[in-house]
């Protein structure tokens, strides 16, 4: 398949405008690589059955209360959201995607509120489809969106509070380059590309160089994060929103998706997904 254009959003200054955006023709795929979309992805490879994003700690209170089941993961400035912070109980996960744990999650529900990636994945909830990507992930990714029966591709950076993060972009980049020719890039997504293209050659120490890098390298429960999230095609899954829910793309619509998705790919230097 190939798209009309390739765009990618910086920055959460962009989400407002989205909302305004006619996207029925559109396939978006969000990155929060520290941490939200990684985490997401984590969760899903590891068997949950759906990870259900909100903005709010309150919302993912009421959502719990209404099903007991379901597990809570949140975070604010990093930190796992503890009974002070949330009015009723602490969360039972952070945002930390080794805490994503077979055992814990399998077979799971997990409501997840995060300072910018929900944010991120609420806004641009009506494209025809929307992606959670990741390093973890990449190649799935890109080979899901070579299937995707869609006019335009939007890769949408979580950002950090209003702020881009290198990160994210560096995601963005990736995947762009990794589409090779499937879509005319905007100026947009030649930056990122350019950008991921200069860091490739080590991923660990540009996610280490980050505002999110240096955060979570500060703390030592956290520090091991950035290695995890740094690591490419660790999992073969692709996480879609299907409703309110991220699930695994393992039965596609096949209104948007033209063909099978889950084909693993070696490392990122195999480059190009074919059109």
């Amino acid at each position: 398949m190939s798209y009309a254009s390739l765009e990618v959003l910086f920055s959460p200054a962009d989400f407002a405008a989205l909302k305004g955006r006619d996207l029925s023709s559109a396939v978006a795929v969000v990155f929060d690589v520290l941490r939200a979309t990684s985490s997401i992805v984590t969760a899903l490879a590891h068997g949950a059955e759906a990870v259900i994003p909100v903005q709010e700690i309150e919302q993912a209170n009421a959502l719990a209360r209404e099903e007991p089941a379901y597990l809570l993961a949140g975070e604010r400035h990093g930190l796992r959201l503890l009974a002070h912070q949330t009015g009723q109980r602490d969360f039972d996960l952070g945002n930390s995607p080794r805490e994503f744990q077979p055992e814990i999650v399998a077979g799971r529900t997990i409501v997840m509120t995060t300072t910018n990636g929900t944010r991120a994945l609420q806004a641009c909830s009506h494209a025809r489809a929307v992606l959670v990507g990741s390093f973890l992930n990449l190649t799935a990714t890109a080979r899901a969106l070579s299937q995707a029966r869609a006019e335009q591709l939007l890769l949408v950076c979580g950002g950090t509070f209003e702020e881009l993060a290198y990160e994210d972009v560096l995601g963005a980049g990736a995947l762009a380059e990794l589409l090779g020719q499937q879509a005319p890039l905007s100026d947009s997504a030649l930056i990122a590309r350019q950008i991921w293209r200069g860091a490739e050659p080590d991923l660990l120490a540009a996610l280490a160089r980050s505002r999110n890098g240096r955060h979570l390298l500060g703390q030592p429960a956290l520090a091991e994060d950035v290695a995890y999230c740094a690591q490419v095609d660790r999992f073969p899954v692709v996480g879609q929103i299907q409703g309110e829910r991220v699930t695994s793309c393992e039965g596609p619509d096949q209104d948007v998706w033209a063909g099978a998705i889950h084909q693993p790919s070696k490392i990122l230097q195999s480059r190009r997904v074919p059109p």
